[in-house]
């Protein structure tokens, strides 16, 4: 557990104290792919939120947030966390508790919660809710959650404010669900203050196992290694290249998962030519990523909205090193990449087409120098979570602090909707009460 020692001393912000507070319930781990929930942790607490935050975090992952400004407890580090059979049933009745005990606001993320937020709702109608959503999934992706999505049906607009993290996604989420009140959009980036700085020649080799790379243009990956991320597809791209180039690839999932894609990049690419490793801590790959010549990021367009409309942290991250980003063809990422010339797109989702963006970008030394020194400064200046996430960020902490009495934005009709050029769909169009409103931040450069 953490505990807040923050020593800022700023007589415009208020203390803790005399602060909002807030009760974060998450059922997924802000340790590694949802760091977007930390960040927005962090500029929520720096504004003198008194945040406690509870989730779903492994045992061995939660001392990297002793050094976080707000407490930091995991549902697995209770009494009940060790017996298998027992967790859930527990847990659930747990967050149940923690919502009806709590003087708090309180913050849910996704839908694993639902159940739970309404009863609380029910029982205490005057609780203040937010809905994180870092994902988009109906019925038809999970089968298996029928049950919790009529739930979600039935209550999609218990929650006060929803806040998403890519503008086409939260324009589905509203015709699909429902949703009378427009979402706040705080894409996911990361904070120019998470950049270690550069580490030194020669680490990235280090992290990968210690052995020296091979002199070929290094395509580093850093995420997961589940089907969605398709990573078969990375491989077999790179497989087929007539120019070589060097797949270096740290990844975080079940040790037979990892030991499969292993096998799979041995037979496929070789060793010469290909290393999957072990995730790596965040901060030393960020340190480190400078030192490889471009980043890649695949989410297969047709599996379902949330992959074809992507919203990952790692292409920010990419961005913030200076790396330029190949990536598959979702709408987000060419809006992002190719729009601000920092990268490119697959044409489709085969891995022919993949392989040949790859070689584009690799082959031409003059511009992929060029798109370095853009892709660095292009962060800086516009796509930070600093940037990115100001407006909304402020607007919510408006409504935290009471001085706004309702949602994000005006109830939903067809005049305040907008088109969005990624996907036809409506997106969100809202004056805020914090400076020139939140248009810019919501249609955003997901």
């Amino acid at each position: 557990m953490a505990v807040m020692t923050s020593t800022d001393n700023s007589t415009e912000r208020p203390s803790r104290k005399s602060g909002p507070k807030l009760l974060v319930l998450s059922p997924v781990s802000p340790m590694r792919a949802y760091s977007g929930l930390k960040y927005l942790c962090d500029a929520l607490t720096d504004l003198g939120v008194d945040i406690e935050l509870w989730g779903l975090i492994p045992r061995e992952l939660v001392g990297e947030a002793r050094d976080w400004r707000y407490p930091v407890r995991s549902f697995l580090c209770t009494w009940y966390g060790s017996i298998r059979r027992f967790r859930m049933w527990a847990m659930w009745w747990h967050v149940l508790l923690l919502g009806l005990l709590t003087k708090r606001d309180i913050l849910y993320v996704d839908l694993t919660f639902i159940r739970q937020i309404a009863l609380i709702k029910a029982i205490r109608p005057k609780k203040r809710l937010i809905h994180y959503c870092p994902e988009y999934y109906t019925e038809q992706d999970k089968p298996y959650d029928r049950a919790l999505f009529r739930c979600y049906r039935r209550h999609s607009n218990m929650a006060d404010m929803v806040v998403d993290v890519e503008r086409n996604r939260a324009a589905l989420r509203m015709l699909e669900f429902g949703l009378t009140r427009m979402p706040l959009v705080i894409p996911n980036s990361i904070p120019l203050r998470a950049l270690p700085p550069p580490s030194p020649e020669g680490t990235l080799a280090r992290l990968a196992g210690g052995t020296p790379l091979p002199g070929l243009p290094i395509l580093l990956y850093c995420g997961g290694a589940g089907p969605e991320t398709g990573i078969e597809t990375i491989i077999d791209a790179v497989a087929d290249m007539a120019t070589p180039a060097f797949f270096l690839a740290f990844c975080y999932g079940t040790n037979e998962r990892l030991a499969a894609l292993r096998e799979l990049c041995e037979r496929k690419v070789g060793g010469h030519r290909a290393r999957i490793c072990d995730a790596a801590p965040r901060g030393l790959l960020l340190a480190a990523m400078h030192e490889a010549d471009a980043a890649i990021m695949y989410y297969p367009v047709d599996m379902c909205l949330n992959t074809k409309y992507c919203a990952p942290s790692k292409v920010y991250e990419y961005l913030s090193a200076g790396l330029p980003v190949v990536s598959s063809a979702n709408p987000s990422m060419r809006e992002l990449l190719m729009d601000r010339d920092v990268g490119t797109c697959a044409a489709d989702d085969s891995s022919a087409e993949l392989k040949d963006a790859i070689a584009r970008l690799l082959s031409d030394r003059p511009r992929l120098n060029a798109i370095r020194v853009r892709a660095r400064a292009q962060f800086i200046q516009e796509l930070s979570y600093e940037q990115l996430s100001r407006e909304p960020i402020a607007h919510l902490f408006d409504w935290l602090s009471g001085r706004l009495k309702k949602g994000a934005g005006p109830e939903l009709t067809r005049g305040n909707l907008a088109k969005s050029p990624g996907c036809g769909a409506p997106v969100p169009v809202f004056q805020s009460a914090v400076g020139d409103g939140c248009q810019r931040s919501s249609s955003g450069c997901m």
